[in-house]
């Protein structure tokens, strides 16, 4: 914004601020002279000179407005600020009653030809206080007004543009049918929250379309480094906590030496969670922490996911592996990386842990042709069937 513009919006500004007080000023003339008429003053003005004083005992509200403004938007009253806004609010209101006061008793003593010490003084400021205490609560809720204005004019102009992007995304899950369950279901979290939150639509919409985007470009891609992966599981933790409402505490861990490695967890982790969306809700509802943790030893790289709030128990594992489908990710391992690959499964009373293990390879290393059997099909880590 160049200097002509800004000035332009300051004289603006200056001339809205000034017209208002001015009316103000007017309307507390009319006031003034009836008084003058029923002879509650000693001394009587003109019209003319009733104008004049009453605008010259508004200047100072005019001239304290930005910082009535500026302390309205820094100190909202709103419940959970009102222990800092009070005061803040109660400072600057006695300073510009003060100053009202003062500068009002002065143009008494220049037109009235009244006196002016400290017992006027004093009489002026608690005989006006009702009526300061308005004009500064109208200025307050006038900001307040304005600014709730604004931002309902920003959200009608931004609802048709993501409108707009949501039927996109649409159209493109329903074209390349990648997880449909998930970005249909991320869709109507979208659509509920455009009317009520724009800005917060707008955000959901964006780690959406990161995802998706992600997502797409891995479509034909079995394996992705796991810095990349990495991002595509905390943009899919984002999405998750305003689909189920709740919030979800994301911890992540990545070792320096893996971050380059091949991993397949994208097209296994999130598919895990899916499922259990899709099977059981009510239990996905009380997941609170999900964990990633990836690390390097002897070759092999080892992810780490922690399902946290489940409330599991070693007798339902069975039943939880099973909605999970289970099985499907173990053999989808097993045609990737034969038995050189394993899943374990591991439960508590608050978590489910879920651990992956594949050889370390980096981006455009040659694989190996590795055998066609499952992984870690042992009895010792494989799920006991109830």
């Amino acid at each position: 914004m160049n200097i002509k513009r800004r000035w332009k919006i300051f004289l603006n500004k200056t001339l809205l601020v000034s017209l208002v007080w001015f009316i103000v000023a007017l309307v507390i003339s009319s006031i003034t002279f009836l008084n003058q008429l029923q002879g509650n003053y000693s001394l009587t003005l003109s019209p003319g000179n009733v104008i004049l004083f009453e605008v010259a005992c508004i200047i100072p509200w005019a001239i304290c407005t930005p910082l009535i403004v500026w302390v309205a938007r820094s100190y909202p009253l709103e419940k959970y600020l009102l222990s800092r806004s009070i005061p803040a609010h109660f400072l600057t209101a006695l300073f510009v009653f003060v100053f009202h006061s003062v500068v009002q008793s002065y143009q008494v003593f220049v037109f009235y030809e009244s006196s002016m010490d400290w017992a006027y003084l004093k009489r002026d400021f608690l005989g006006f206080l009702d009526m300061r205490m308005m004009l500064y609560a109208g200025v307050v809720l006038s900001v307040y007004v304005i600014d709730f204005q604004r931002k309902e004019r920003k959200s009608r102009l931004k609802e048709p543009r993501l409108k707009a992007r949501l039927a996109k995304a649409r159209y493109q899950a329903i074209l390349n049918q990648v997880q449909p369950a998930f970005l249909l279901d991320s869709i109507d979290t979208i659509r509920e929250n455009v009317r009520f939150d724009a800005g917060e639509s707008e955000q959901i919409l964006t780690d959406f379309s990161d995802l998706l985007r992600i997502m797409l470009q891995n479509t034909e891609r079995e394996e992705v480094p796991i810095q990349e992966d990495l991002e595509s599981y905390r943009l899919y933790v984002r999405l998750l906590e305003k689909r189920l409402g709740t919030e979800i505490e994301c911890v992540t861990h990545v070792d320096e030496a893996c971050a380059e490695a091949m991993a397949p967890s994208s097209r296994i982790l999130i598919p895990l969670i899916e499922e259990l969306l899709s099977a059981d809700r009510a239990s996905a509802r009380r997941i609170n922490r999900l964990s990633y943790t990836a690390t390097c030893s002897h070759s092999k790289v080892y992810i780490r996911l922690s399902i946290g709030g489940l409330e599991l128990f070693r007798e339902s594992l069975w039943s939880y592996l099973k909605v999970m489908r289970f099985t499907d990710i173990r053999r989808h391992l097993s045609r990737m990386y034969g038995n050189k690959a394993g899943i374990e499964v591991r439960v508590d009373t608050r978590a489910l842990n879920v651990q992956l293990r594949f050889p370390l390879m980096m981006e455009g290393q040659d694989e190996e042709p590795w055998a066609e059997i499952y992984a870690d099909d042992t009895p010792e880590h494989q799920p006991r069937r109830q």
